[in-house]
């Protein structure tokens, strides 16, 4: 679609406008609330990703994309607690999916769980995170 390709190309505020279109249209799309939520990040605006995140699970309360996507927006805000709860509640519902226990390491590393981190940089390492291996290194000598 044409705000995807904005997103991609790097067309931000383009991308947000196309969403925002579509949700004239049909508003009950938790995927077009997600999508928005993903430009309004990338145009670093937390607060305003995280409301589309929050509208995103009203519709969809069962979406893994939106609680592991939301749990990066509370950690760029610094809501951390908050944050680690959409992961687990991510992998709960997506239990397969690397990037979530990629970015649950790096919140478990942010408040000082390092042995928690260096679990979630091991599965994550074991489901293919390119990025997990280099965090490994510096977080965890000792995996």
């Amino acid at each position: 679609n044409r705000a995807l390709h904005k997103l991609k190309s790097g067309d931000t505020m383009g991308a947000i406008e196309d969403y925002s279109a579509a949700l004239q249209i049909d508003p009950n799309d938790p995927v077009l609330y997600v999508n928005r939520a993903l430009a309004w990040g990338q145009a670093g605006k937390s607060k305003r990703a995280l409301a589309d995140y929050n509208q995103a699970l009203k519709l969809d309360p069962e979406n893994a994309k939106a609680y592991r996507n939301r749990g990066q927006a509370l950690y760029h805000l610094g809501a951390y607690q908050l944050a680690l709860e959409d992961m687990n509640y991510a992998i709960r519902l997506d239990p397969a999916n690397s990037d979530t226990y990629f970015n649950r390491a790096l919140i478990h590393h942010k408040i000082g769980n390092s042995e928690l981190c260096c679990h979630d940089l091991k599965v994550a390492r074991d489901l293919g995170v390119k990025q997990a291996f280099k965090a490994s290194k510096a977080y965890c000598p000792d995996l």
